[in-house]
């Protein structure tokens, strides 16, 4: 079973970009940014320590987390961003490696790791490929701003909360250029899909 790795930066168009890879390899997807939202849910122990640390004044109502009240409060401290990735990450990290022990028992040829934070949370052995997906800030910032209704400060603090861009794209055994249309994009997906079905089946052969 190979597993590949798509991360990048904030509004990069990870999520697009690991789907497409999903259907062209035929792979299922594991999304840890989704994962991590369970583990902010009422009743689970992380949830409990994130509001024994930031207070309940992070709560929207008894016991959801007001996701943009926490966003605040990280963006803008490092030092609480520190805490709270200390908090859920190694969480996080067990739940995907006990859904690639079990996919590799079902005989899977692909998986899919949709990981924002796989460098900083140095998760980089637990993947074959690493495919980042590169976006100028500028773009990042106009989505992050529309579509989360960031200020231009806080789209910048979310940016620069992790670690740059072409510092991951030097990491990366492929790079997805996401600034021009989705047709672009498809074609690089398509091609990056290709190479790793032929080179795959070359070391099946040797």
């Amino acid at each position: 079973m190979k597993i590949v790795g798509i991360t990048g930066s904030v509004a990069t168009g990870k999520t697009t970009v690991a789907r497409m890879f999903s259907s062209l390899l035929k792979a299922e997807i594991i999304d840890a940014d989704k994962i991590a939202h369970k583990f902010l849910c009422p009743g689970e122990k992380t949830w409990e320590e994130v509001v024994q640390y930031f207070g309940k004044e992070i709560l929207k109502d008894s016991s959801y987390i007001d996701r943009k009240k926490l966003g605040q409060e990280i963006f803008s401290n490092p030092c609480k961003r520190k805490k709270l990735e200390s908090i859920i990450h190694p969480s996080v990290k067990k739940i995907i490696k006990d859904k690639l022990n079990q996919l590799r028992k079902s005989n899977r040829e692909w998986v899919v790791v949709d990981i924002p934070l796989l460098f900083e949370a140095k998760m980089e052995n637990m993947v074959d490929k690493i495919i980042v997906v590169v976006r100028k800030q500028k773009a990042q910032i106009e989505t992050l701003r529309k579509e989360k209704g960031l200020s231009l400060k806080e789209a910048k603090q979310r940016i620069e909360s992790q670690l740059p861009l072409a510092e991951k794209a030097k990491k990366a055994h492929f790079i997805v250029d996401n600034n021009g249309t989705f047709k672009d994009t498809e074609c690089q997906v398509k091609q990056i899909s290709t190479n790793l079905k032929t080179k795959n089946k070359q070391s099946k052969i040797h």
